[in-house]
């Protein structure tokens, strides 16, 4: 009986084991981030997106490039209120030729019945969270861009970062393509987990720690 009692409490102690290994973390992990600590950023200062009449709204893109490969689970970015509707929308896009490409995700960030406290406040930045099956792939430049809703008239901002953080930046407006300038960046953050990483069910542990254990408690006879 003791045998028994010892055999169990060694596939309890591996099974717990097993689950608190970096094999079965999930933690997002940074791809790419201008923020300050506490998700600060420039408060007075951004890339302002607004749409009059039937004209399409302004546009800026800002890219990152992937150290590895990631399944992409949330962009958080600093978007504020300037004046009327605020509705932005925010796109993941592919890169073409140095320029946003095709689009691979879409959020509508701040919709029409939300705003965010006016430029000049602080306010807590939007987390947008991906959709499943967004890989992005290491070495291969990507763009999250933000424009003024087509739908509504719209005056919001992305808020520059205030950690210095100055490099390639597209903006479109509205009667005129993408163009790319060196420029202070919006603040945002891409979080990803590594393609391919995945959670061991808690019944798939288990029947590995009792494997493990019936293998120790053999040796052992």
């Amino acid at each position: 009986m003791k045998h028994a009692h010892r055999t169990l409490a060694l596939i309890f102690t591996v099974a717990v084991c097993l689950m608190a290994s970096p094999m079965a973390s999930r933690a997002d992990t940074t791809i790419y981030n201008n923020f300050a600590p506490g998700l600060d950023f420039n408060h007075g200062y951004g890339f302002d997106y607004w749409r009059v009449e039937t004209a399409p709204g302004d546009m800026a893109a800002m890219p990152f490039t992937p150290g590895g490969n990631y399944n992409l689970t949330q962009i958080i970015i600093a978007l504020g209120n300037l004046d009327g509707d605020q509705s932005v929308i925010v796109t993941l896009n592919a890169d073409s030729g140095g320029l946003p490409g095709s689009v691979l995700e879409t959020w509508d960030a701040l919709p029409y019945d939300w705003w965010n406290p006016y430029v000049g406040n602080y306010y807590t930045p939007e987390t947008l969270v991906s959709s499943p099956g967004i890989v992005l792939h290491a070495g291969q430049q990507y763009w999250v861009t933000a424009s003024g809703d087509p739908s509504v008239l719209t005056d919001a901002v992305w808020n520059l970062n205030s950690t210095g953080d100055s490099g390639l930046v597209a903006t479109a407006g509205p009667y005129r393509g993408w163009s790319t300038t060196t420029y202070t960046r919006g603040a945002y953050e891409v979080l990803g987990t590594p393609a391919g990483a995945t959670t061991p069910e808690p019944a798939t542990l288990l029947l590995l720690g009792t494997g493990i254990a019936g293998v120790l408690a053999r040796r052992r006879k």
